[in-house]
């Protein structure tokens, strides 16, 4: 297990196992597959209403940022790109915004490497570091 995270009401923790996303009652019992297949998915985050999850996946060719709808298990890319190579993403907390850092090469030898974050509106849509957006974030 890489990476996990617990449900807003604290009943179910989602996480990532050997590339693929699962969930778990807290309080124990059989694990549900959310992910499968080729691809790669992880670093699952919940959104802070508890309805969908944010994560990483290969399954477009770079590491993306994707989400995942728990209610009819619609998966949706966020962004595109084979060279992408996103992680740690994460949402607001008041669900308006989603983020990820994106690691850039800088030159010819792979070695310097910067991060830039990103910023999406829930919906998808890349957004602008707004003072509302920056006002948010300072309070992760």
């Amino acid at each position: 297990m890489d990476s996990l995270d617990v449900s807003p009401d604290g009943k179910t923790i989602v996480f990532d196992f050997l590339g693929d996303i699962y969930s778990i009652p807290i309080s124990g019992g059989s694990a549900t597959q959310l992910t499968s297949g080729m691809q790669f998915d992880a670093q699952p985050r919940y959104s802070p209403d508890g309805t969908q999850i944010i994560f990483i996946s290969d399954e477009s060719g770079g590491e993306n940022v994707w989400t995942l709808n728990l209610g009819d298990n619609e998966k949706k890319q966020i962004t595109k790109g084979n060279d992408n190579r996103y992680q740690g993403p994460e949402w607001t907390p008041d669900g308006k915004y989603m983020i990820a850092s994106r690691r850039e090469v800088m030159d010819h030898t792979n070695m310097a490497i910067s991060c830039r974050w990103r910023l999406w509106r829930s919906d998808g849509q890349r957004a602008k570091c707004t003072a509302d957006a920056r006002r948010c974030l300072q309070h992760r």
